[in-house]
């Protein structure tokens, strides 16, 4: 409930593109915990703004040095600091005293503050933060989510197999509304008009099962409060053969009679007259403007008088350096030509080629560039906008993506609530409201930690007949068998998913590239939505379970978030009391034994650092939680010697768990490299039981070592 349409040819959108990164939910909770972390740390009241306020510096410092930024540019900010100190304005700096109109504060703005705006402004637009970028309860719940706590869960949402964070990101989506908000002043009333994507995407679906990805999403972006339309009849038209077209005739319609025209004078106009029309307007570049001037008056003379000198001069614009600006506001990104062939760009072969193109059919009329380019640059923005809430459909685990089509996660969930909550009902929506008021007081929801029960305001009775709906299309299973069942089609769909996005002949060839850290090849040839670290354990996850013999749940292994195409968000959230259940990476069950898998990239020497102690305690507290053995093995690019030794040596001591019962076990750690995993996994007669009886068979006369634990007060007490 958060984005007010700017106008009505705005397309919403939750993603500013001047605050885009690959790793798209790991960058929200980089950019969330920072912003957390400062507000927590100062003793006064909390301000976000530009210099001589530092927030806006201050943020952009901790992003510029934090893992997200490990191999992006931070010379920004390596420039600044420099200027400074080179003038010795440190102590002016930070004391707001600097000159307003310096050139230092100039680059401030422009390079380091604007770009914190930007960071932010996705956190603003899904709640998380408020405009002055406080951290808001929904944030700091999602924040909780991705550590060790979990979330407080409704009879409902404790119904579906979904992690915590996934759960927070669907109900923000639940919530989110595109508002048409209008004050009277004569009536002192607010009249507020809504449209709910959400809503929108879950009808259809229960409507129709699966629809293509693309279409659908385009198909939802494009709605707008402005233009409420019979969704039963819009719905129909996605999934006939003409759903692009319906698309197009929304936009058309969206625009009736409200589109500014030239006169009917049609003759040439100057440069001057033809952008004056907002059409033809470019925020970022006056450049880009005159492009569309010299575009209009070649077209059109050569609409206008057919000659090989008027069209070699159309196609030197056409396919200059503008052509994709060109593209991008007159055509939908699409060619504006048909050229092939060695004679394209010869009159007749290039007329004959485009007999049927409108550019050159009605590109004598003054107002057919009016329509195509405001209608095409909607067509365009809802092309490039409807990602960002795919995307995060995906990762709220709303929707399931297999080639291309889409279908819902949890069908019997929401066909369940749709009989008390109609979707199709609550699509378009229009309240009357008594003063002046805010969008923020309206929907203040938004921003604080609400269940689906209130998001849909189902009463304890409805809820009721929900749950009786949904667990009787379960045969009446309790609630953990109907998450156990899903659990296991969830693993289903993802082991059907890997056999194309991660085969084993491709696992094995991106393996190295770990090793040599070429992130942009790993990014290029899995998700760009997650980093390189969550990426490797995933990678070592699947990598596993290839080699294993005896087959288990893939996705209940995994301490891991995945979108629901299986690619991974990032480490999962909200495991109560994580530690005293294990904690690893990756926890393979066998019947009768526990393998548990610790994937870091960390270089050696890290590894000494970071690694010794969570991997001696995951371990720790999973050998004494278990009833059967348990093994742990250490994938990583390179051990030394040292580390080798150590955790062998570790076979040999009681180790004392950290959990509540600090009970003692003898915990067996065995460093592999990637090079060696890679082998295991393409090397015929290598599995999980091999290896463990090798490891066990190694490690045995060091358990079954008896260990002294009263050393230390012995020594002690020689020495008196």
């Amino acid at each position: 409930m958060r984005i007010i349409n700017k106008n009505r040819f705005s397309v919403f959108n939750l993603e500013d593109t001047n605050g885009r990164s690959g790793a798209y939910y790991t960058s929200l909770i980089v950019y969330l915990s920072i912003l957390n972390n400062m507000q927590n740390e100062t003793s006064k009241s909390w301000t976000w703004g530009a210099y001589p306020n530092l927030t806006q510096y201050n943020f952009y410092k901790r992003v510029a040095s934090s893992n997200e930024f490990k191999n992006r540019d931070t010379n920004k900010i390596k420039n600044f600091k420099k200027g400074v100190a080179v003038k010795n304005l440190q102590n002016k700096f930070l004391t707001g005293k600097l000159k307003k109109d310096s050139e230092l504060l100039k680059f401030l703005d422009k390079n380091i503050e604007q770009r914190s705006r930007h960071y932010t402004s996705n956190l603003v637009k899904l709640g998380l933060v408020d405009g002055q970028r406080i951290v808001t309860p929904v944030g700091k719940s999602l924040l909780s989510a991705n550590g060790t706590k979990e979330i407080s869960r409704s009879k409902l949402e404790n119904n579906i197999s979904i992690a915590d964070n996934s759960l927070i990101i669907l109900r923000q989506l639940a919530k989110f509304k595109v508002n048409k908000i209008n004050y009277n002043k004569e009536t002192d009333k607010t009249k507020v008009c809504m449209y709910s994507p959400f809503n929108f995407l879950i009808a259809a679906l229960l409507k129709k099962s699966s629809i293509e990805e693309g279409l659908l999403f385009k198909s939802l972006s494009a709605l707008t409060p402005y233009n409420q339309v019979n969704i039963t009849d819009y719905i129909k038209k996605i999934t006939s053969k003409f759903g692009i077209k319906n698309i197009h005739d929304y936009n058309v319609a969206l625009y009736k009679e409200q589109i500014k025209h030239f006169g009917d004078d049609n003759s040439l106009l100057d440069k001057k007259n033809f952008l004056e029309n907002i059409a033809f307007k470019n925020r970022k570049s006056g450049k880009m403007e005159e492009l569309y001037y010299n575009f209009y008056k070649s077209n059109r003379a050569f609409a206008k008088c057919h000659t090989q000198d008027n069209l070699d001069k159309l196609l030197i614009i056409v396919n200059g350096k503008g052509k994709n600006e060109i593209k991008k506001r007159f055509n939908g990104n699409k060619n504006i030509f048909m050229l092939k062939g060695k004679n394209s760009r010869e009159l007749n072969v290039f007329l004959k080629n485009n007999a049927e193109n409108e550019f050159i059919s009605k590109g004598n009329s003054n107002n057919f560039y009016v329509d195509a380019a405001i209608i095409n640059t909607r067509e365009v923005n809802i092309d490039e906008y409807h990602k960002s809430f795919e995307k995060l459909t995906k990762i709220g685990s709303v929707i399931t993506s297999n080639e291309g089509i889409v279908s819902l996660t949890f069908p019997k969930f929401w066909k369940a609530i749709d009989k008390k909550y109609p979707f199709n009902k609550h699509i378009f929506e229009t309240k009357e409201l008594s003063s002046n008021l805010q969008e923020n007081t309206i929907f203040s929801d938004f921003q604080t930690d609400i269940t689906l029960e209130k998001i849909f305001s189902l009463s304890e009775k409805a809820v009721q007949e929900v749950l009786e709906v949904y667990l009787k299309s379960y045969g009446h299973k309790t609630e953990k068998e109907i998450k156990e069942e899903q659990l296991k089609e969830q693993n289903k769909v993802l082991l059907e998913k890997l056999k194309v996005i991660m085969p084993q002949k491709r696992l094995l060839k991106l393996l190295p590239l770990f090793i040599e850290r070429d992130d942009n090849k790993i990014l290029r040839y899995t998700t760009k939505d997650a980093t390189v670290p969550t990426i490797f354990e995933w990678i070592v996850a699947i990598g596993w379970y290839y080699l294993s013999k005896n087959k288990y749940n893939l996705k209940k292994s995994m301490q891991l978030s995945l979108d629901t195409d299986g690619y991974p968000i990032t480490q999962a959230p909200g495991q109560k009391n994580k530690d005293e259940v294990g904690a690893g990476d990756i926890i393979a069950k066998y019947k009768d034994r526990t393998v548990q898998l610790e994937a870091t990239l960390m270089d050696k020497n890290a590894i000494k650092r970071g690694e010794w102690e969570p991997v001696l305690r995951h371990s720790a507290n999973l050998s004494a939680a278990s009833s059967v053995p348990v093994q742990t093995y250490f994938v990583t690019s390179k051990t030394d010697k040292n580390t080798e030794n150590i955790w062998r040596s570790v076979a040999a001591t009681d180790i004392e768990e950290t959990g509540n019962k600090h009970r003692e076990s003898r915990v067996i750690i065995y460093p592999v490299d990637i090079v060696t995993f890679k082998h295991w996994i393409e090397t015929k007669g290598i599995d999980e039981v091999k290896i463990w009886e090798k490891i066990d068979k190694s490690y045995a006369p060091l358990v079954n070592t008896k260990f002294d634990n009263k050393w230390k007060q012995e020594i002690l007490n020689e020495i008196g």
